[in-house]
C-alpha cells in the first residue's frame, strides 16, 4: 500500500517533537496541514564518509526524508549551483548557508513563543519559507513578516509560499537592523545564529514581546535565550532547557577546526603538561557547555584520533593557534596545551566554578540584554551570580 504525502504529514505531526511532550493541537494542525515538500523540492543529505549528496523530488528517498526529523540543507557556501554540481558528481563539500530547519527544533521554538492569534511576528532567516508558512497557517499571512539577507532565497521562498496559498511579507534585509517597515512586533524569532542579540530587535519589539534566538558560540553550546522585552528597552529571560543551534549569519565565518588542529600539530611550540580536573566528556554534555561557551569565548572543538591513541580525543582550539587536549598518563588525566592561551586551564577553571554552583542545568541560566551589554545570570537577573559577556 502506497502511503500518501498527506498521510506522512499527519504521522509526522503526531510524533513531533521527537522525544518531547506532544505538540499543542494548534501547532499539530499546522504541521499536519502545511506541505513541507512544497518548500524542499530538492536538498542535500550527508553522505557516509563525508560530503553531501543531492536529493531530488523524483528520488526514492525524497518524500521519506522530507517527513523525517532532519535539517534539510538547501544551499552550500551561498552557491546556488552546488546542487547541480553534486548531482553531476555524486557529491560535494561545503558549508550550509540555507536550510529547512530540524522540525523538532522548530516545534520547540514555536511552542515556547506562546503565540496568540492577534500577534505580529518577525522571522529572521526565511530559508525555504516553510517556517513562515507554519506561522501564517496559525496566525494568518498578514501577521507574519520574514526576512533574509540573500535575495535569491527571498525570491524562491516568496514564490513557493504563494504557490502554497500563503502570502506573508517576505523581504530582503540585513537582520542586524531588523525590519522597521512592519514593526512593532509581538514576537521575534531568529532561525539563524547571532553572537549577540541585535539592539534593533529590542527597539522593534513591543513591551512585553518575546525574542527567541540561538546565541552563537564557537564551543557548541546550543544556547537559546527566550527574552521578554521591557518597557525601558532592555530584555531579559532564561535559556531554553533544550539544545538548539542554527547556522551563523552569513558574514560570520566559522573556524575551520581541522585546519586549526593541523596548524597546532605542526607548530614548534613545545606543549606543557599538567593535571586536569575536568573530564573531557563534560564539554560535550548538555548543561556545562552553555556556561563554558559564554564564559570562555573563541574556543572551538574538534574530535580526532591520533594513530597512537586508543580512542578519539577532544581538542580545544582557538584561531590564535592555541590548542589543548587530554591524555591519560599513569591513570591520571593530563592536559596537554600549547599556544598563547592555556585553553584547558581556562575551561577547567570555569568547570570548577560551575561545579561549586551545584552544576546547574542550562535552563537555570538567563540573559539580560541592554544597549551596553549582555549579562549572563543564574536563577534571577538581580541575584548574586552574574557575569558580563565580552562584546
Amino acid at each position: 500500500m502506497t502511503v500518501t504525502a498527506q498521510q506522512l504529514r499527519e504521522q509526522f505531526a503526531a510524533k513531533l517533537p521527537e522525544g518531547g511532550a506532544p505538540l499543542s493541537p494548534e501547532w499539530r494542525d499546522a504541521f499536519a496541514t502545511v506541505a513541507r515538500e512544497a518548500f524542499v523540492p530538492r536538498f542535500f543529505l550527508h553522505k557516509p564518509g563525508g560530503g553531501m549528496r543531492a536529493v531530488d523530488s523524483g528520488d526514492e528517498d525524497w518524500l521519506s526524508s522530507v517527513y523525517s526529523d532532519l535539517t534539510l540543507v538547501t544551499q552550500l557556501n551561498g552557491d546556488d549551483t552546488a546542487w547541480d554540481t553534486a548531482r553531476g558528481n555524486g557529491g560535494v563539500t561545503g558549508s550550509p548557508t540555507s536550510s529547512s530547519s530540524q522540525p523538532t527544533l522548530m516545534a520547540w521554538m514555536l511552542e515556547a513563543l506562546d503565540l496568540q492569534p492577534w500577534h505580529h511576528v518577525l522571522e529572521v532567516g526565511t530559508g525555504t519559507g516553510y517556517n513562515a508558512a507554519l506561522l501564517a497557517q496559525r496566525l494568518g499571512s498578514d501577521h507574519v513578516t520574514t526576512i533574509d539577507v540573500d535575495p535569491r532565497v527571498v525570491e524562491v521562498a516568496r514564490t513557493r509560499l504563494a504557490r502554497a496559498g500563503s502570502t506573508p511579507t517576505v523581504a530582503e534585509a540585513d537582520a542586524a537592523r531588523g525590519y522597521s517597515g512592519r514593526a512593532p512586533y509581538d514576537r521575534i524569532l531568529a532561525t539563524c545564529s547571532w553572537p549577540r542579540i541585535p539592539h534593533a530587535w529590542l527597539e522593534q519589539a513591543r513591551p512585553g514581546g518575546l525574542i527567541l534566538s540561538h546565541l552563537y558560540t564557537e564551543l557548541d553550546a546550543g544556547a537559546m535565550p527566550l527574552l521578554r522585552v521591557n518597557s525601558d528597552g532592555t530584555a531579559t529571560g532564561h535559556f531554553l532547557g533544550e539544545y538548539g543551534a542554527f547556522m551563523p549569519r552569513r558574514d560570520y565565518q566559522r573556524p575551520d577546526t581541522l585546519a586549526l588542529l593541523q596548524r597546532a600539530l605542526r607548530s614548534d611550540d613545545e606543549p606543557t603538561r599538567s593535571l586536569a580536573r575536568m573530564p573531557s566528556g563534560e564539554v560535550t554534555s548538555l548543561d556545562f557547555p552553555l556556561f563554558a561557551a559564554l564564559r570562555v569565548p573563541g574556543v572551538a572543538l574538534h574530535w580526532f584520533q591520533p594513530e597512537d591513541a586508543p580512542a578519539m580525543r577532544t581538542y580545544l582550539l582557538c584561531r590564535d593557534g592555541s590548542c589543548a587536549n587530554q591524555e591519560l598518563d599513569d591513570g591520571q588525566l593530563v592536559a596537554v596545551q600549547s599556544g598563547p592561551r592555556r585553553l584547558w586551564d581556562e575551561i577547567d577553571a570555569v568547570y570548577a566554578e560551575w561545579a561549586a554552583l551545584g552544576k546547574p542545568t542550562r535552563d537555570r541560566f538567563g540573559l539580560t540584554v541592554t544597549a551596553e551589554a549582555h549579562t549572563l545570570w543564574l536563577d534571577r537577573p538581580t541575584g548574586e551570580h552574574t557575569w558580563t559577556l565580552p562584546p
